[in-house]
């Protein structure tokens, strides 16, 4: 057909052209959604009189075309948006206010990735969709929550390219990456190319607020108060724009994502502003000291733990509960009990002695006055005529008077600058030095009662007067490390334990004279114009040196110049500010001659012989590991042997042909940490380093208690988290089965939760004088178990298990199956052999003893001679006693014998009045386990052709112990009864699952139905025991072990052995697995462990496990629990 045809869209000409069909066809569909879009905009109420701008659409329309065909095998869920490519990152910032450039609104406001302009709403309405459709850009974020979208589409973006513009925006912390803020001091580079250190970042100068950006850079480097502020969490609670927008600076200064090396203060200037009624704003000359004292105060009062009112000024206030803070001219009441994370950092306390005239009064007024001194403790005897007040008040920072500038100059005509010593300004607080008041007449004198932790020294070097503003170019020489407070501290406080004076500088704040007015010490001002005065009164500039602790470098910053800068020439500045940091106590640091020296010395001097080690950044935690074996990867050796920090492998020595020492310069790895004492050298240098932030590491290999840590391990039940973000209880740690060492894995696990047991390994006091590899490496699984200081979650029992098995020989050993009972009786005898307080000998197994005091072990397949009489923390735990009755039957003898017979029983005590034509012997012996049969499971099948699982009651078993049970010998014929004599501390119960014969190994899997609290003895005891006061029969389960039955076994109660082959009939016997189920008195939750498997389980559960071993806590003694009438009550009903 010839004509127009304007809904053919050009594809009738496109195909007499000869373009191919399958083209024609996708341009047709193309065709027909850009019409349907073109009369979608054609019905928004909005005109587009430019062409211009209606070709930007028509190009936006066509990109989203175009990328929809492409993408067809993506997420439905998820759209891909095709305009990332358009994000500018250079142009992005997000330091200024959150305010729409249009509306100039303040709500909901989202910022265009592309031009960088902010805006309000994402509406069909809003400036924010029109600014997408004019100038055709499409992606922004929510300032507020951090999410993109894409305009005017509508749907939010997800794509982790854009986690750096999130990151930029308001920067996440984890708390392990705040806890390395003071250790990891690398570089990190910008958009631009240029590099910066998190925390050494420049802040802008928008208009005379240097004196504000000098404070806030200061306190970002208080570590404690810094750490405060990343976490939100802290005070999310509270509306306040001062709070929000300061923790954001906290972030976003420390934060390793910015796009450029500094920030601009913008929006927390005007909260500033806001919070102080206009007294500090934009563009007005301050001081820095008062900006300070009010911005401490206003935190304060923000985050003050107790309720605050506000009332006039002119009302005071009669509680003596109650200050009043007079803050942005108004009267804060604020209890003088409120603390913050502000008090934490910054108070401590001053007591000022005034002293005051004494005035003549009448007689009338005479006797008054008598009376009232003698209400007082104590009178003045350094002044006469004078009377003493003393009142403890607390401070913020400390105010030291600089000492007048010289008037007249020298012979060259020229003033001199004068020095004075800080400890000259400090003796103000000694106590001694009174000070006078001009008004009042009286004098006062201060003394330091309580250290803070942050100590802020205000050098007042500003005087005002009608005439002049004058500034004292005194230079102050201040220690940069081991400021010593001791001889300014009250006598209670020196007798203080582990009290640290000394302190270390971190931030300086200089006041910098301009040049044309450098010769001059004092500037004229009109006394009418306050403002004016107070404009000149701060004339100049202000910077700060910076201590980045991570590095240990000092930097200047000054706005946003940021320069290196060295420690000696920060004492040369004119010292304005300075915040001090105390340093933790060091029992071998001596006060009083320190402080004396310090006094003469001026504190000139450093330590040399401590080396900054450059190569602590290349230290990768994520590889360490110091569980396994100490050898050498090279030698093989296992003495004197060094962890490489870099890359986790161990080596031998650090001498110079040593295998460490060519590691070190084959592959450029320099930190390494000896396995036996916790030293850190670098190679091949040969130095020691010492550094704090390597605490961390020493902790994992070797952690440390005290005794006050070690009584709070079953109290203190907080969750730790390791080096990959996932958390743990300390005590609840996984151990790897390296090759079926399952079995041993449980009973370690059982015994790590016996309090007395693990208090005494924890301490390697107790055995360090023992040289033995089990008891180290088994106190050392201890101390790892219980630290809180582990880079992951689990352990590696490698060590232990080496140890075991050279103690065994090789009888336990990775990669053998073996039954749990077997082991824990072996390694109970195994610890107690060596920790027994006798000495003891070795003889051949053959050789047999005769002395009654002696008593032989078989441990380890030899003879261990044991007196009866040794004792060690094994028997203290687990040691009870019980009373073996065997009935043996008389035989006939012959007429000869029979007076020799009659003459034997004359001589024992008692005779058998249950058993007749039986004698009874009695035989007190030791335990450390009981051992209960369970009864025989059912052979025939019920109705339902299944074996159904029986169970029994564990009371039923222990009927074993009552006495009066009897137990027949098959091979003698002899009868036995057993009755408790002694109850143990910690009850092992041994239930035998397992019978062997020459053709099954058999399992019984009968449930014993067991109570996990309040398992009663009572029945079990002998009468002598019964009487005895003060006893306690009842128990509490701890642990609990579990033998879990392979699942292509579970329907087979027995397994098939070869009776010739005693390995592959043992392998038989302990086919399965085992698990412990384990309390966690901290938090009186149970915790099943299987492994490395760790899993909350409720107490009902566990009861109906299949138990094999299980470990009971004697409870203390309850005087309301009647014994006699409960086990009255037990013999009725059994």
């Amino acid at each position: 057909k010839i004509g127009a045809c304007p809904n053919s869209h050009g594809t009738n000409v496109a195909r007499m052209a000869g373009i191919p069909e399958n083209i024609i066809q996708n341009a047709k569909i193309s065709s027909e959604k850009f019409a349907h879009n073109l009369k979608i905009i054609r019905e928004h109420k909005q005109s587009v009189p430019q062409m211009g701008i209606f070709l930007n659409i028509i190009d936006g329309i066509n990109k989203r075309l175009n990328n929809n065909n492409n993408n067809n095998s993506n997420n439905d869920d998820i759209i891909q948006c095709p305009y990332l490519d358009t994000i500018n990152r250079e142009v992005l910032d997000f330091d200024f206010e959150k305010q729409c450039s249009v509306s100039l609104a303040n709500i909901n406001i989202y910022a265009c990735l592309v031009c960088g302009r902010y805006f309000q709403g994402r509406g069909k309405k809003s400036p924010a969709y029109y600014h997408s459709l004019q100038v055709d850009h499409h992606v922004f974020i929510n300032l507020r929550t951090g999410d993109i979208y894409c305009l005017p589409d509508q749907y939010q973006v997800f794509d982790n390219s854009l986690k750096d513009i999130q990151n930029a925006l308001n920067p996440t912390f984890t708390k392990q990456e705040i806890a390395r803020l003071d250790i990891d001091g690398k570089s990190v580079r910008t958009l631009d190319g240029k590099t910066y250190i998190p925390g050494i970042v420049g802040l802008n100068n928008i208009k005379h607020n240097d004196s504000i950006n000098v404070v806030i850079q200061s306190l970002l480097h208080v570590p404690v108060l810094r750490n405060y502020f990343i976490e939100e969490e802290n005070y999310k609670d509270i509306d306040s724009g001062l709070l929000n927008s300061y923790g954001e600076m906290n972030r976003k200064v420390w934060s390793k994502d910015l796009f450029r090396g500094h920030i601009s203060p913008h929006e927390l200037l005007q909260a500033i502003r806001e919070n102080s009624n206009k007294r500090f704003r934009i563009g007005q000359k301050m001081d820095p000291g008062e900006f300070l004292v009010w911005f401490l105060n206003e935190l304060h009062y923000l985050l003050q733990n107790n309720a605050m009112t506000e009332q006039p000024l002119k009302k005071r206030l009669t509680n003596n509960n109650e200050v009043v803070v007079n803050n942005n001219q108004q009267a804060r009441i604020v209890s003088k009990k409120a603390t913050s994370i502000i008090t934490d950092c910054f108070q401590g306390k001053v007591r000022v002695t005034t002293y005051e005239k004494i005035k003549k009064k009448k007689n009338k007024e005479e006797n008054e006055e008598e009376n009232n001194n003698k209400k007082k403790k104590k009178e003045s005897k350094k002044l006469v005529g004078y009377s003493s007040k003393k009142k403890t008040i607390p401070f913020l920072y400390l105010t030291l008077d600089v000492p007048p500038a010289p008037v007249f100059k020298d012979s060259l005509e020229k003033n001199q600058i004068p020095q004075v010593p800080l400890f000259v300004l400090l003796e103000k607080f000694n106590g001694e030095q009174l000070l006078h008041q001009t008004i009042s007449g009286n004098k006062q004198s201060f003394i330091i009662t309580q250290l803070p932790r942050y100590l802020i020294i205000y050098i007042k070097r500003f005087t005002d007067n009608h005439y002049f503003t004058e500034k004292n170019p005194t230079i102050v020489n201040f220690p940069i490390k081991d400021l010593d407070l001791y001889d300014y501290c009250s006598k209670k406080l020196r007798k203080k334990k582990n009290l640290s004076t000394t302190y270390n500088l971190l931030a300086n704040i200089v006041h910098v004279s301009p040049e044309e007015d450098s010769s001059n010490t004092g500037s004229s001002a009109d006394p009418k114009k306050k403002a004016g005065k107070q404009h000149k009164k701060i004339a100049g500039s202000y910077k700060v040196d910076i201590l980045n602790k991570a590095n240990n470098r000092w930097f200047s910053i000054e706005d946003l110049i940021v320069n290196d800068i060295l420690p000696t020439l920060i004492t040369l500045s004119e010292a304005y500010i300075q915040i001090y940091e105390q340093q933790p106590y060091n029992p071998n640091h001596d006060n009083n001659n320190e402080s004396n020296n310090n006094n003469n010395n001026n504190n000139n001097s450093n330590n040399d012989d401590i080396i900054q080690c450059p190569y602590l950044d290349t230290i990768n935690r994520e590889v360490l590991d110091f569980d396994f074996e100490k050898q050498c990867s090279v030698s093989l050796a296992n003495i004197n042997i060094y962890a490489c920090l870099v890359c986790g492998r161990y080596f031998q020595g650090r001498g110079k042909k040593s295998p460490a020492y060519y590691h070190s310069l084959q592959v450029d790895h320099h930190v390494f940490i000896n396995l036996r004492t916790g030293d850190i050298y670098c190679l091949p240098d040969q130095y020691q380093v010492f550094d704090n932030s390597l605490k961390d590491i020493q902790n994992a290999l070797n952690p440390t208690f005290t005794k006050q840590e070690i009584a709070r391990l079953d109290i203190d039940g907080k969750s730790v988290r390791t080096l990959d973000g996932k958390t743990y209880i300390p005590g609840i740690v996984g151990l790897n089965n390296i090759k079926h060492n399952d079995s041993i894995n449980v009973v370690i696990q059982s015994l790590l939760h016996v309090p007395v047991l693990r208090n005494y390994f924890i301490e390697e006091e107790n055995y360090k004088d023992i040289d033995s590899g089990l008891l180290n490496s088994y106190g050392e699984m201890n101390r790892k178990v219980w630290s809180k200081d582990l880079f992951r979650g689990h352990i590696s029992p490698h060590e232990l298990l080496q140890a075991i098995r050279e103690n065994s020989n090789k009888r336990f050993r990775i990669g053998q199956k073996m039954d749990p009972g077997e082991f824990l009786v072996w390694f109970l005898n195994e610890l107690h052999y060596l920790l027994q307080n006798n000495a003891m000998t070795e003889q051949p197994l053959k050789k047999r003893l005769t002395n009654n005091n002696e008593v032989v072990v078989n441990n380890n397949q030899q003879a261990r001679i044991v007196s009866k009489k040794a004792t060690s923390i094994i028997t203290d735990c687990f040691q009870g006693k019980v009373r073996v009755t065997t009935y043996e039957k008389i035989k006939k003898k012959k007429n000869k014998e029979e007076n020799e017979e009659e003459n034997n029983n004359k001589k024992k005590k008692k005779e058998s009045k249950k058993l007749v034509g039986y004698s009874s012997k009695k035989k007190t012996i030791p335990f450390l386990y009981l051992t209960l049969d369970v009864p025989p499971a059912p052979v025939f099948k019920d109705s339902l052709e299944k074996n159904q699982i029986p169970q029994v009651p564990l009371f039923v078993l222990l009927e074993k112990f009552n006495g009066e049970q009897l137990l027949h010998q098959t091979i003698s014929g002899n009868k036995q009864s057993f009755i408790i004599t002694q109850l143990p501390r910690y009850l092992i119960i041994y239930i035998k699952r397992f019978t062997d014969n020459h053709y099954f190994t058999e399992k019984n899997p009968t449930i014993v139905n067991f109570p996990i609290k309040d398992l009663d003895l009572y029945d079990y005891c002998s009468k002598k025991l019964r009487k005895k006061k003060n006893l306690s029969t009842t128990y509490n389960l701890l642990a609990n072990i579990v033998h879990v039955s392979p699942e292509e076994d579970s329907s087979n109660t027995g397994s098939s052995a070869d009776p010739k082959k005693k390995a592959g009939k043992q392998h038989k016997k302990i086919a399965g697995s085992y698990k412990v189920d384990i309390l966690n008195k901290a938090n009186n939750r149970w915790f099943s462990i299987e492994d490395l498997i760790v899993n909350d389980i409720l107490p009902t559960l566990i009861t109906l496990s299949e138990a094999y071993i299980q470990i009971y806590e004697q409870q203390p003694y309850n005087p309301n629990h009647d014994n006699n009438n409960e086990s009255n009550n037990n013999n009725n009903n059994n």
